[in-house]
C-alpha cells in the first residue's frame, strides 16, 4: 500500500522530470480523482478539541498545516483559526512541532485544494470532504483589515488573522483541515473544533395595529412580532421606545421570520430611538425588536399614519424664525431622503434672488433644506407627502457643518415652497432657526 506522503513526492517527482523534459507548458499534474484520507495521531483533532502550533517563516512547509476530524451527518460544526495571543481559550493543547509533509496548496493532493499562495500576511482555512472535494475556503484577505465577527454572521474573520468556517456535514467520514498563513514571520495559532448550537425558531408574538408591547431585550438578542397588512394604500409606522437601549428594528416578510429584510433603522425616531414608516403590499409581516447596545426594556407600537394637509409658514426676507420639531405639527418626507420636516413659504417677483439658512444645535436635527413647487395642492396647501419639482436641495453646507443653505431665483412672480427638515429623523425634537437673506447683486 502506497502511503499519502509517498503519493505526493511522487507527484512532486514527476513534476520535475516534466519539467526537465522542457514539456511543463504542455503538461498538466492531474490529481487521483480520490485519495484515501491516511490521517495520523498527531494530526487528528476530536470535537472540542484546541491545537496550538506555529505558522509561517522563510520555508513553505512550515506556512501550511493539515489537520483531520471525524464527523458525522446532521453535526453542525464551527472551526476557528485563531492567533494565539487573541484565544479565549484557557486550556490550550501542547504545541505540535513542525510539520512534516511537504506543502499542501502548492501541489494539491486532492481535488478542490486551495490555490497557491498568496501575498502579504494572510491566515487562510480550508475543510475537504470525505471524498476529497473541497467544501469551503476562507480567507482572512476576503474580509479587510480589522474585521470582526458575530453570531449573526457565523462565517467570516476573527480579528486581525483569525477566520472561522460553519459546517453542517452531510457524510459521515474524515474530513480534512487545511490551515495557512503566509508570512515571513512565525506566528502561533490556535485551531478550535467545536460544536454549533443552531437556535430553534422563534415564535412571533401577534401585534395588531393600534397595539402596543413591552418587552424586555439583551443586545445580540432578537424579539419578533407578527402582523398582518389587508389594505395596501395605508401608510404603516412602526416604532421602537427605550430610555434603556439603543433601539433598532427590522421588518422582514411578506411570511415568516426567516423572509428576507425590507427595511432597517437605528435612529430615525426620538434619540436613539427607532421608526419605520412605509406602505406594505397585502400580506403577513415580521417586526424584528433588536438592542445595538445594553439591555433593557422597550415599548414596541404599530400604527397607521395618516398624512396631514400642511399650511405653508411665511418667511420674509430679513427676519430669522425660530420654531421647534415636537412630533405633532410636520410632515414626514419619504425617500432617500426620508424625516420630519416643516413647510415655508417664501413670495418672489421676476429676477429676484434669496439665500435660504437653517441652523440647529439639537442633537436630534440635521437640517435640511428643499425648495420648490408643489405637485399637489389640498386646500390650498401640499400634503405632507406630496412631491415637490426640486429647484434647490442642500443638506450640509461647506462652511455650515451639519447646517443647510440653499440659493433659489424666482423666473416669475410666484411662491416658492421650502421644507426644513431634520434628515433621517421620523420624530425629531428640538429647535432651529431658519433665515432668509435677498441677494442685491449678482452672484460671482
Amino acid at each position: 500500500m502506497v502511503s499519502r506522503s509517498r503519493l505526493v513526492r511522487l507527484v512532486m517527482v514527476t513534476f520535475a522530470l516534466q519539467f526537465s523534459n522542457g514539456a511543463m507548458a504542455q503538461s498538466v499534474i492531474t490529481p487521483p480523482a480520490m485519495m484515501p484520507v491516511i490521517p495520523t495521531p498527531e494530526h487528528t483533532v476530536t470535537m472540542g478539541s484546541v491545537t496550538s502550533f506555529t505558522m509561517g517563516g522563510s520555508e513553505p512547509a512550515a506556512k501550511e498545516r493539515e489537520f483531520f476530524v471525524n464527523l458525522a451527518p446532521g453535526q453542525s460544526v464551527i472551526v476557528d483559526l485563531v492567533p494565539f495571543e487573541a484565544s479565549s481559550v484557557a486550556r490550550r493543547s501542547p504545541l505540535l512541532g513542525a510539520p512534516s509533509r511537504p506543502p499542501l496548496f502548492g501541489v494539491p493532493s486532492r481535488p478542490g485544494a486551495v490555490p497557491g499562495l498568496t501575498t502579504g500576511a494572510v491566515a487562510e482555512l480550508a475543510i475537504d470532504g470525505p471524498d476529497g472535494v473541497g467544501l469551503k475556503h476562507v480567507s482572512s484577505r476576503d474580509y479587510g483589515p480589522g474585521g470582526s465577527i458575530s453570531s449573526a454572521s457565523i462565517e467570516g474573520k476573527v480579528g486581525d488573522y483569525g477566520v472561522r468556517i460553519a459546517l453542517l456535514p452531510v457524510t459521515s467520514g474524515i474530513y480534512r483541515l487545511v490551515t495557512r498563513y503566509n508570512s515571513m514571520t512565525e506566528k502561533r495559532f490556535d485551531l478550535l473544533v467545536r460544536p454549533r448550537d443552531i437556535p430553534k425558531p422563534q415564535i412571533a408574538e401577534p401585534i395588531a395595529f393600534g397595539d402596543e408591547r413591552s418587552g424586555s431585550v439583551d443586545q445580540g438578542q432578537a424579539m419578533p412580532y407578527e402582523f398582518t397588512v389587508t389594505d395596501p394604500s395605508k401608510w404603516v409606522m412602526i416604532e421602537m421606545i427605550s430610555t434603556e437601549i439603543d433601539s433598532i428594528v427590522d421588518l422582514r416578510g411578506p411570511g415568516d421570520i426567516s423572509a428576507p429584510r425590507i427595511d432597517s433603522d437605528d435612529d430615525g425616531g426620538t434619540g436613539r430611538n427607532s421608526c419605520l414608516l412605509m406602505k406594505l403590499a397585502a400580506g403577513r409581516y415580521v417586526i424584528v425588536a433588536r438592542s445595538m447596545s445594553g439591555s433593557g426594556r422597550y415599548r414596541l407600537r404599530l400604527a397607521y399614519y395618516e398624512p396631514v394637509a400642511l399650511t405653508p409658514r411665511p418667511l420674509v426676507a430679513g427676519i430669522e424664525r425660530k420654531a421647534n420639531f415636537s412630533g405633532s405639527d410636520e410632515g414626514l418626507l419619504l425617500g432617500e431622503t426620508k424625516g420630519a420636516f416643516h413647510l415655508y413659504g417664501l413670495p418672489g417677483k421676476a429676477g429676484q434672488r434669496f439665500t435660504v439658512t437653517m441652523k440647529s444645535d439639537a442633537e436630534d436635527i440635521d437640517p435640511i433644506l428643499q425648495a420648490g413647487i408643489p405637485a399637489l395642492i389640498i386646500d390650498d396647501a401640499p400634503t405632507a407627502h406630496s412631491d415637490l419639482a426640486i429647484v434647490a436641495e442642500n443638506d450640509d453646507a461647506e462652511d455650515l457643518g451639519f447646517n443647510a443653505r440653499i440659493q433659489i431665483r424666482f423666473e416669475s412672480d410666484a411662491i416658492a415652497y421650502i421644507r426644513a427638515g431634520a434628515s433621517n429623523k421620523l420624530k425629531p425634537r428640538g429647535a432651529y432657526t431658519i433665515h432668509v437673506e435677498e441677494q442685491t447683486s449678482a452672484p460671482r
